[in-house]
């Protein structure tokens, strides 16, 4: 028996060999959420996939969704191919780390619109130049966090509510979920006021400049910080 089938876009987020010509792809996709489905004959070069199902690039997947297996994928082309991506390696690297942190966060089977939105989006930026991995690689990660309802309160302290200044350097706790002033306990980093400013703009999806290595690190830190704390593993 036929089972219903739902026209998605979608990135490929994970490949896995099954057998000896098909694989179990993990898909972040726009109406389905993070789902796993069986591409049957992928690996023999099938018509109906056409070597396409690579990660970077948007498509467009046809799944077919059966009553107690596992969902099919029935049909795929491409959407918006990637290649200034895929020819520079650490456009690359930024990009796959993105995927990961996407697959980590999301909700599996659920309302991941926004998720996938951000991520596109993202990977668009990237292709159009991809010497700026430096500049979004370490941001990227604070719109996907806010998309899946995990932002950070950067205005003010997560306890007693006291607002921080704009440009005063402040205490944060990512498990926490934000500032915290001195009164209220002590936190595990404490971030400058242009970068708090950054990490606020990437929460809303505008990606500002990072000044230096220290700010990406510091960028970096904190978002695992949030992941651990929500998903309860880092992501590498």
């Amino acid at each position: 028996m036929r089972g219903e089938f739902t026209e998605t876009a979608g990135l490929v987020v994970r490949l896995v060999d099954t057998g000896e010509s098909s694989r179990l792809v993990t898909l972040l996709t726009e109406k389905k959420g993070l789902i796993a489905v069986s591409a049957r004959g992928v690996r023999k070069g099938s018509k109906s996939f056409g070597g396409i199902l690579e990660p970077m690039h948007r498509l467009v997947l046809t799944l077919e969704h059966a009553e107690r297996d596992i969902a099919r994928l029935h049909e795929a082309r491409v959407d918006a191919l990637r290649l200034a991506i895929t020819g520079d390696l650490d456009a690359s690297l930024c990009a796959g780390y993105w995927l990961r942190f996407a697959r980590s966060i999301a909700h599996p089977h659920g309302d991941d619109a926004a998720l996938f939105r951000v991520v596109d989006g993202a990977l668009d930026l990237l292709n159009e130049s991809p010497p700026d991995h430096r500049r979004l690689e370490h941001l990227v990660p604070f719109a996907m966090l806010a998309a899946v309802g995990y932002s950070l309160e950067l205005d003010q302290c997560i306890s007693c509510g006291k607002a921080c200044p704009p440009e005063r350097s402040s205490a944060v706790d990512g498990r926490r979920g934000g500032l915290l002033c001195r009164t209220c306990g002590h936190a595990p980093m404490v971030i400058s006021g242009d970068l708090r400013h950054a990490l606020r703009e990437a929460q809303g999806g505008v990606f500002v400049p990072l000044p230096n290595a220290q700010h990406r690190a510091s960028a970096a830190s904190l978002a695992q910080e949030v992941v651990l704390q929500h998903v309860g593993r880092s992501i590498r």
